[in-house]
């Protein structure tokens, strides 16, 4: 075995330890479109109907070379399908050393997080944080009350940016044991550049290419391809369509994620009011 995938298989046993591994972030907006059964009927296999994206957040430590797969189970995509060649990672933001400020000791969901500008301490912005960024609150800052022991560490995803004030999720509450004026820090993991290794009906494989500034992985975010192209049978069969991921080091699975995420949701069509009254005109002709 290589030293890296010794290396590797340690990280990963580690992780797997503490309970780590790829999640699904639902936190953030993603396009999740639904079509009408009867509206999709019809739809000409090569011409295909537009499916929607996840997100998500990596458990463990990737190097240049490894493999995510993202699958379409029950999907089958369409000759007018483009597959993107490639894609990167979540930007972080430099937000540094930032302040957050709530308006109680107890916290609120929308919080002010400051980031000097120009050398102030006073001057609070949001231009050093980007949606998806996401920093931990630490229960040990916590002066105020209530205080529980049991409170653990938070981590909180950006999720909406306005002037001066960011909203998190999960919302900050006095559950979460923020402190008023705590100092965080905007995690900033290493940026992704991913490749297009290989795809067939249903999957797509991406190659890690580049790595870029950072010191880990873990917590990095991907969108899965976005605008993809799918037969509508598919679709109209599963109900609800999700896209499954999976990672590989050389030939061994990690970072393993058991549950898809949706992607489109297939519904029969509501009658209109004309239209159920001309059901019902009809039902009544044939009894």
């Amino acid at each position: 075995m290589s030293k890296k995938l010794i290396l590797t298989a340690a990280v990963a046993s580690i992780v797997a330890s503490q309970g780590h591994a790829a999640t699904w972030d639902t936190t953030l907006t993603n396009v999740q479109p639904t079509h009408t059964k009867e509206g999709i009927i019809g739809t000409p296999d090569a011409t295909g109907t537009v499916i929607g994206n996840a997100q998500v957040r990596l458990g463990t430590e990737y190097y240049v070379g490894d493999k995510v797969t993202f699958t379409y189970p029950g999907l089958t995509f369409s000759a007018a399908n483009v597959i993107p060649t490639s894609f990167s990672s979540h930007v972080a933001g430099t937000g540094a050393d930032c302040v957050i400020h709530t308006t109680a000791a107890t916290g609120t969901a929308t919080v002010k997080v400051g980031c000097p500008i120009g050398g102030s301490g006073t001057t609070y912005g949001t231009g050093k944080i980007t949606v998806g960024d996401q920093f931990t609150c630490h229960a040990a800052n916590r002066t105020g009350a209530p205080v529980d022991a049991d409170i653990k560490d938070v981590v909180f995803t950006v999720t909406a940016l306005a002037a001066g004030a960011v909203t998190v999720s999960p919302a900050l509450t006095s559950a979460q044991q923020c402190a008023v004026a705590e100092t965080v820090v905007i995690k900033t993991p290493k940026t992704m550049t991913m490749g297009l290794l290989n795809s067939d009906t249903n999957s797509i494989t991406y190659r890690v290419g580049t790595l870029g500034a950072g010191t880990t992985t873990v917590g990095q975010s991907l969108v899965t391809p976005q605008g993809l192209l799918v037969q509508q049978a598919g679709l109209a069969a599963n109900g609800v369509s999700k896209v499954n991921f999976s990672a590989l080091s050389g030939t061994d699975a990690m970072d393993a994620l058991a549950t898809g995420n949706a992607v489109a949701t297939t519904i029969a069509a509501t009658p209109s009011p004309s239209q159920t009254l001309m059901l019902l005109l009809m039902w009544n002709r044939q009894s």
